[in-house]
C-alpha cells in the first residue's frame, strides 16, 4: 500500500488488514517495524529513524503501547526506559530518564511524559534489550553489603 503523502505499507494481508509482520515507512525514510492483527498494532514494535537507529522499541496490544518501552528522548541522544501506564502513556514509577552517556539516569515517577520526581541511578546495558536502570541509593547499599 502506498499513501498519498507517500508513506508505504508493507507486511502480510489478511482481508485487506495487515496481519503478522508489518513495516511502516514513513516519508522521512524512518519506519515502524512491527506485529499486527486484524489491522491493529499487537505485539513487539521497533521504530528506526531515517539512519537505521532505534528511536522506540516495546509492545501494543490493540493499538495501544504496553508494558516495557524505549524511546529517544531529545536529539542529544537522552532515551527513557520504562513500564508505561495502562494507556500506553509514560505514567507511573521507576520510568527513568537516561542521560546520552547511557551510564547515568534519572529515576522516578512521571505523569503524561513529565517528570514529577526523581531520585539519580545508574544504565548499564549494551543495547535496547538489556538496559538495565538502577536507583543510586541501591547501588551504594549493595557496595556496602560486599
Amino acid at each position: 500500500w502506498t499513501f498519498s503523502d507517500g508513506s508505504r505499507l508493507s507486511g502480510t494481508f489478511r482481508a485487506d488488514e495487515l496481519h503478522g509482520q508489518g513495516t511502516y515507512h514513513f516519508p522521512d525514510g524512518s519506519e515502524l517495524v512491527a506485529a499486527y492483527r486484524d489491522g491493529q498494532l499487537s505485539g513487539a514494535s521497533v521504530k528506526r529513524d531515517e539512519d537505521g537507529d532505534v528511536d522506540a522499541a516495546g509492545a501494543y496490544s490493540d493499538k495501544v503501547r504496553c508494558g516495557r518501552w524505549y524511546q529517544v528522548a531529545d536529539e542529544y541522544g537522552a532515551f527513557l526506559v520504562g513500564s508505561v501506564s495502562e494507556d500506553g502513556e509514560w505514567s507511573g514509577d521507576d520510568i527513568a530518564y537516561v542521560y546520552p552517556d547511557k551510564s547515568s539516569a534519572l529515576i522516578g515517577r512521571f505523569e503524561a511524559g513529565q517528570l514529577q520526581e526523581a531520585v539519580h541511578g545508574t544504565c548499564t546495558g549494551d543495547d535496547v534489550s538489556s538496559y538495565t536502570v538502577t536507583r543510586k541509593e541501591q547501588c551504594q547499599q549493595q557496595q556496602q553489603q560486599q
